[in-house]
């Protein structure tokens, strides 16, 4: 949510006390040791030369994942295969504050979509060469995802929030880039404003772009939107858990509120109910592997049979962030031992071996 300076800061704030801001979590001491499968592997996070690698996301790439590390906003790709070496494949920090936001994998090369609303091919023989850049939307939009789209060109997830006096309105938008730099809205939502007041707050939104489709998790009401090139499904989730908001976040969310530089309708907002209840998800066969926030930004994986939770399959004190990729789930631990040059782990739980979680 990039805008002018003097709001700038206000935008983060309000992102930070409801649960969106992109640091990694910090468990708390009394979250569940819960792990209902196996991981199909894990993996340090080291490379072959000693790199201590620090994922600010992960996605899946061509049997492999694709890590953002960021320490050094570099691109590293780690296979599937156990005993294949984690490789770096592109550095796009050179892109200055432009940076990277999101990327994926695309056919015709590394892409990588960056706050400034660039679009960045990389060459796919060479992929810290770059070949050719097009404007994806405006720079005052904010980057959230980047996919593949099924016609070989680019399918973005972007907001936009709009400022004027005592108005406030934040939208969630859909748009597809084609190979010529045609840019097509597919869809969009009006997150908070005239037609959703009071929900500028409690509405926290995630999108992640997996495979040939987008999904986008909502907090207010918990729900998960598919949009696909044939259509666009919102399914609302029930018996949602509730993890209530401690004393200090609330106080958080009320000094944000009451920031005397706040439009009226952020002053106005309702103060959400709990945590975020869908971080990220990742449909599966007959339901919903949902990233929900716990207390001190701790994350669970929550799975919904059909639109109802069932139970809470991933959850442990140690883990630091969880990220959706197309076929699975990424979890990342805090090293399990002390010193600098311990690495994180990584664990990669497929989401196949989720499906008979239902039937029992």
């Amino acid at each position: 949510m990039t805008l002018r300076a003097s709001s700038k800061a206000l935008v983060l704030l309000v992102l930070a006390a409801c649960g969106g801001d992109q640091q990694q979590g910090v468990a708390e001491e009394d979250v569940p040791s819960i792990e209902v499968v196996r991981p199909q592997f894990e993996r340090a996070l080291v490379a072959s030369d000693g790199t201590l690698l620090s994922p600010r996301d992960v996605v899946s790439g061509r049997n492999s994942l694709l890590v953002l590390d960021e320490s050094a906003d570099e691109v590293w790709e780690l296979p599937l295969a156990p005993s294949s070496e984690t490789r770096r494949v592109s550095r796009p920090r050179r892109f200055g504050q432009s940076g990277v936001f999101a990327y994926t994998q695309h056919s015709a090369g590394l892409s990588l979509l960056g706050v400034d609303g660039a679009l960045r091919v990389m060459d796919a023989a060479d992929p810290d060469k770059l070949e050719r850049t097009i404007r994806a939307f405006a720079p005052r939009h904010r980057p959230v995802a980047l996919g593949e789209s099924e016609s070989g060109g680019w399918v973005t997830v972007h907001s936009l929030l709009v400022l004027a006096g005592d108005a406030a309105a934040d939208s969630v938008i859909v748009s597809v880039v084609d190979t010529a730099g045609r840019v097509t809205r597919r869809y969009g939502f009006e997150r908070a404003g005239p037609s959703r007041p009071r929900m500028f707050v409690a509405d926290f939104v995630s999108a992640r772009a997996l495979g040939d489709r987008i999904v986008i998790g909502g907090a207010e009401p918990a729900r998960v939107i598919t949009v696909t090139a044939a259509r666009v499904t919102v399914d609302t989730l029930e018996n949602v858990p509730v993890r209530e908001l401690n004393a200090n976040e609330r106080a958080g969310l009320d000094r944000v509120r009451n920031d005397a530089r706040a439009p009226q309708m952020l002053r106005e907002a309702r103060v959400p109910g709990g945590r975020p209840a869908v971080r990220g998800a990742l449909p599966i066969d007959g339901g919903f592997l949902v990233v929900a926030q716990g207390r001190e930004a701790a994350q669970f994986v929550d799975l919904y049979c059909g639109r109802s939770f069932a139970r809470t399959v991933l959850a442990r004190p140690t883990i630091e962030e969880i990220f959706v990729t197309t076929h699975g789930i990424v979890a990342i631990d805090a090293p399990r031992v002390s010193g600098a040059d311990a690495p994180a782990m990584l664990s990669y739980y497929a989401a196949s071996d989720f499906l008979s979680e239902c039937a029992k």
